[in-house]
């Protein structure tokens, strides 16, 4: 039997950055909910569907690299596409600095809640023999 790798940083961490866009998407136009609570709920709520998928699907505890990985590439996903509205806004003078500092504040939260939920005590908890 061949050993795999099961566990993809690169590939965990585009699909969530993709649910964060598409959970942005349907709350804040969908459904028209708007501030600082949204932005924790999703930021919470992706690495926890991470966490639940490596627990439940894989069922293999991630090494630190794979973990360390997934969370830089996590956030240098959605720092770009952070960086790719703020550059559009000011394109379109719909933004100031004011407005430039509370989206990166917000952003700051996705990796902060991706590194506290798959911290190496919750993972440990979760695969205990």
């Amino acid at each position: 039997m061949t050993d795999q790798k099961l566990i993809s940083p690169l590939k965990l961490s585009i699909g969530a950055a993709v649910a964060v866009v598409a959970f942005n998407i349907v709350a804040r136009v969908l459904i028209e909910f708007e501030g600082t609570t949204v932005t924790t709920a999703i930021a919470g709520v992706v690495p926890a569907l991470v966490f639940l998928w490596l627990v439940k699907v894989i069922r293999q505890k991630p090494t630190k690299a794979e973990v360390s990985r997934f969370v830089v590439l996590y956030s240098a996903i959605l720092a770009g596409l952070a960086v790719i509205a703020v550059l559009l806004a000011y394109a379109n003078n719909s933004l100031d600095v004011g407005g430039a500092v509370l989206l990166f504040v917000n952003y700051l939260a996705y990796p902060l809640f991706a590194r506290i939920i798959l911290s190496a005590k919750q993972l440990d908890h979760a695969f205990k023999s």
